[in-house]
């Protein structure tokens, strides 16, 4: 079993918070990676989000579709995409 490493620091006890500049050093050390990956840029991080956080999106997120969503259907990269506002 690999074990998932969290990346950031986030904090759930007065909303949403993590620490900006901790978050904007760990993209600069990543982003060699990101650039020079084959085929294409890319990069996966393992435990990009604690769980408890995720599962809070997931609770949070509308299933149904609001009547100010935009829907993008047919463009190569946007497929079935939704913007929720």
């Amino acid at each position: 079993m690999t074990t998932v490493k969290q990346t950031l620091q986030i904090s759930l006890e007065d909303g949403l918070w993590l620490d900006i500049g901790a978050a904007r050093n760990l993209g600069e050390a990543l982003s060699g990676d990101y650039c020079f990956a084959d085929p294409f840029p890319h990069i996966v991080i393992d435990g990009f989000l604690p769980e408890e956080v995720a599962n809070k999106i997931l609770e949070n997120f509308p299933l149904e579709p609001k009547q100010n969503d935009v829907h993008f259907k047919g463009k190569v990269f946007e497929h079935n995409k939704r913007q929720i506002q």
